[in-house]
């Protein structure tokens, strides 16, 4: 079981009676080789097919037959086929064991002392692989370990803090026994590998508390026009004319485009043809009942204002420009006839002014964003090896759950998690943060395109700044109170 999905395999040990080294690689890879047949051919399902259960089912396989088989059965930091594969390739049989041996004899020889454990005869390139192996599929392990503990933190917090605690007292007990083993006869332990030893737990507290670090937050965003240039339906509506077309210089003022809201002007004729009723009841009523007149007045003062509102939206159903420059318009030949919504984005204007690249960023990085920013650094990815100053510029108040643009989502190459219910890919699982950074100089010529911000938050050291996400971690995916 790899994350509690089974991960079926064949024994092929029997391999190992070839006599070549090729043969037995080609039996070691044979799995391998046969999961990216598949996801080469899912590959082909996917761009023929269109969207439905067979695309979702080609997407599938391709996942698993490419990413999951080179991160686990391909990996030779894992006791599966990439292991076997690099065994035979290198002519190194029992790689782990022995590389395993080999650290547990040199940790014999530093605290019981150099006749305490024979080293055993190396063939001549062996020690830097016995040297290299151990500790990266250490690591690795420790670091699979910990995805799956975050993992099912995010599933559930009690079953992400029972797996958490359980591996924290196996790696405690293997631990003990391990040091109970190496500590047996103390008395020949030597005070130089207590020394060292007491020297390096000193330097890595130093390292990792004292020492200050980098301390930086990267986020993902998208190049955004400046507020003024940004053409936006003040009222929903139809789109009935488009008077300019892309590419035109407009000026501000001018109209760009015209909506229609029919029940917007059937109310409009209505509160005409009632006002005209009222004028004439009025009129009546001054030679019969001038206490009843006045009366009617307040209604006709009443159906006066609201009158002029109706007139006042139908006003703005006019797009007018609020800056000059050139117009581009999204999407212009589907936007007559379609609808647009209050406060949709429908356009922009490329003027004089600069551009501005909005950033998405979770809960945690936005705090360390407004307390402790010192530089800004941004990358367009047309051109990421040109960094330009930026300056943190407007903040959406409050948290949202509608991304900007859809390229920020994981759908389209993001990293924020969308709704998988969500068409447009917009409508994020979690709250995030908008912040504008303003690139002064720069004049967009592409809105939209993906760019990354760089925030310097100046120097800390790299202990804190572990201790700091590991604590946001625990808060987000294992607190009781934050999942339903």
């Amino acid at each position: 079981l790899m994350f509690l999905t089974p991960a079926p395999y064949v024994d092929a040990s029997a391999a190992n009676s070839f006599v070549r080294r090729s043969h037995r690689v080609v039996v070691s890879a044979a799995g391998i080789m046969t999961e990216l047949l598949l996801a080469a051919f899912a590959v082909g399902v996917w761009l023929a097919v269109q969207p439905g259960v067979v695309r979702d089912a080609a997407l599938a396989t391709l996942l698993i037959c490419s990413v999951s088989t080179l991160l686990f059965n391909g990996n030779p930091l894992l006791r599966m086929d990439g292991y076997y594969v690099l065994s035979d390739a290198l002519d190194l049989p029992n790689l782990a064991a022995r590389s395993n041996a080999w650290w547990t004899a040199w940790a014999y020889r530093l605290g019981r002392g150099e006749q305490s454990v024979h080293p055993a005869t190396l063939a001549a390139g062996e020690l830097k692989w016995l040297v290299m192996y151990s500790p990266a599929s250490w690591l690795f392990r420790l670091g699979l370990l910990f995805a799956l503990v975050t993992w099912l933190g995010g599933k559930s917090w009690l079953l992400g803090w029972t797996v958490a605690l359980g591996l924290f007292g196996w790696m405690v007990l293997r631990g003990s026994s391990f040091f109970l083993k190496l500590s047996d006869g103390f008395s020949r332990l030597r005070a130089t590998a207590l020394a060292w030893g007491a020297l390096a737990a000193f330097s890595l507290a130093l390292a990792l508390f004292v020492l200050p670090v980098p301390s930086i937050v990267v986020a993902r965003g998208v190049v955004w026009p400046p507020e003024g240039a940004q053409v936006r339906a003040e009222m929903a509506g139809i789109v009935t004319q488009t008077p300019a077309v892309n590419g035109t210089v407009v000026q501000a003022g001018d109209i760009l485009l015209t909506l229609s809201d029919p029940a917007l002007s059937a109310e409009r004729d209505k509160r005409v043809s009632q006002l005209a009723g009222l004028q004439a009841q009025q009129y009546l009523a001054l030679m019969k009942d001038p206490v009843k007149a006045a009366d009617i007045a307040e209604d006709i003062a009443r159906s006066e204002a609201e009158i002029a509102r109706a007139e006042e939206q139908l006003a703005l159903l006019m797009v007018r420009s609020r800056s000059s420059g050139r117009l581009v318009l999204s999407s212009l030949d589907d936007l007559p006839g379609s609808h647009a919504a209050r406060g949709a984005m429908l356009g922009y204007i490329v003027g004089a002014d600069a551009a501005n690249v909005r950033v998405v960023l979770d809960e945690q990085d936005i705090l360390l964003v407004r307390n402790r920013i010192r530089t800004v650094e941004v990358r367009l990815a047309d051109v990421p090896t040109q960094p330009m100053a930026g300056k943190v510029g407007n903040e959406v108040p409050a948290a949202t759950r509608k991304l900007p643009s859809s390229a920020l989502g994981e759908r389209h190459g993001g990293n924020v998690l969308v709704d998988p219910g969500d068409k447009e890919g917009l409508r994020t699982l979690a709250p995030v943060f908008l912040l504008d950074v303003n690139i002064p100089g720069y004049i967009p010529d592409r809105i939209g395109g993906r760019a990354w911000v760089r925030f310097d938050l100046g120097y800390e050291p790299a202990g804190k700044q572990l201790l700091r996400r590991a604590r946001q971690v625990l808060l987000h995916d294992f607190n009781p109170l934050g999942q339903s």
